[in-house]
């Protein structure tokens, strides 16, 4: 089954199902509604369009509503709900103001991130040690540099 297929295909049962559900209660609507609203959210269907959907059927729901909405089915139904795998995403674009990744802050790979910086600021600091190892990886990143120097001019 194609994608756009399947879009349509769950567009019309979440079509079906509204109509269905006219006359309960507009909570028991939207419950009965997100699982399928959840579908389409899986295949990139836009929530301003899944919003219009709904108000079609006398449903009031603005897209951040909506999303509050899924967001909060899908932590009720964690354990039955499986996301459909997706690329993986992007690489994050670097920005001024954002945080760096634990990883690459120094954090140990499988050490949570709260326990990491609960040791971190338990753990007494000898400024003197600090100082040596200061001193030490400056060393290191100056022969680095002179290598890499080095190499350019060979090259060139």
């Amino acid at each position: 089954m194609s994608h756009a297929t399947a879009v349509l295909t769950v567009l019309e049962t979440l079509r079906s199902t509204l109509a269905d559900a006219k006359n309960l209660p507009r909570r028991v609507q939207i419950q009965m509604a997100l699982p399928l609203l959840d579908q389409l959210t899986q295949h990139k269907f836009p929530l301003i369009a899944l919003a219009e959907e709904l108000s079609r059927a006398q449903l009031e729901l603005n897209p951040k509503a909506l999303s509050q909405a899924l967001v909060r089915w899908r932590r009720a139904h964690a354990d039955q709900h499986q996301v459909m795998p997706r690329q993986p995403p992007a690489p994050p674009h670097p920005s001024a103001g954002s945080h760096p990744h634990p990883a690459s802050a120094g954090i140990p790979p499988g050490v949570p991130v709260r326990e990491y910086l609960r040791q971190l600021r338990n753990t007494p600091v000898d400024p003197d040690e600090e100082a040596r190892r200061d001193r030490e990886w400056r060393k290191t990143q100056a022969a680095r540099n002179e290598a890499e120097e080095q190499a350019k001019k060979k090259d060139a």
